[in-house]
């Protein structure tokens, strides 16, 4: 039987490593954010709640509608999550909620009444392999890192010994569209307009610039010299 367990464990390992060495390229579409996570929720609560565990969501309506790779967005909360409720035991609780910066940019927090972290651990958490958890893989953040910094957002952390944990997903305002880009380039083309789009993004041309909005975009200069 510990044979068995310790295969299945190293299964896991395998699977985990290919899934943060070899990430999958993004398919972006445009996604109600609050749905989402509900649907995380879902899938997780009647696991939590065998185990005593509650989690509750408070979701701003202000978050508008955000352009991710739902799967993979998905895989990276559940790592999030899953990581939450092994430190977790009867009577813990985790709350996600969203929100919108001062910048504009999508927030999602998930926040936990756990252990904590200690301060020396807590730069530590996002490195491969790390993990203090018997059994444990060390990769379920580092995966949830890499998706999210694949979207163009970032992962804070804070947390207290004695007073739990909290993650704070921030996403870009808007997501370079990829397929839309390619999309008009290939209708372009049948009008001679495609190559000289092309040599526009090649060169940083406005036509480059009217899709890569990205959170805190860099100021550019326009050819009439302003900004």
């Amino acid at each position: 039987e510990s044979t068995k367990g310790e295969i299945k464990r190293l299964e896991r390992l395998v699977s985990s490593f290919l899934a943060y060495a070899r990430p999958s390229a993004l398919n972006l579409e445009e996604r109600d954010l609050n749905r989402t996570l509900e649907e995380v929720v879902l899938f997780l609560k009647a696991e939590l709640a065998s185990k005593g565990i509650a989690i509750a969501t408070r979701f701003s309506h202000d978050v508008a509608r955000v352009e991710i790779d739902e799967p993979q967005f998905k895989q990276a909360i559940l790592n999030i999550l899953v990581n939450a409720r092994q430190v977790l035991g009867p009577g813990g609780s985790i709350e996600i909620s969203t929100a919108v910066s001062s910048e504009g940019e999508p927030l999602v927090r998930i926040a936990d009444n756990g252990p904590g972290i200690a301060s020396e651990q807590l730069d530590k958490i996002f490195e491969v392999f790390y993990s203090t958890r018997r059994g444990g893989t060390g990769l379920g953040l580092p995966i949830a890192q890499r998706i999210i910094e694949n979207h163009g957002g970032r992962i804070d952390v804070e947390s207290e010994i004695g007073r739990g944990t909290l993650f704070t997903i921030v996403l870009p305002r808007r997501m370079p569209s990829r397929r839309r880009r390619r999309r008009r380039s290939i209708r372009d083309d049948h009008s001679g307009r495609g190559r000289e789009d092309a040599a526009e993004r090649e060169t940083g041309g406005e036509g480059a610039r009217e899709e890569g909005a990205m959170s805190e975009p860099a100021r550019v200069e326009r050819r009439d010299g302003t900004r």
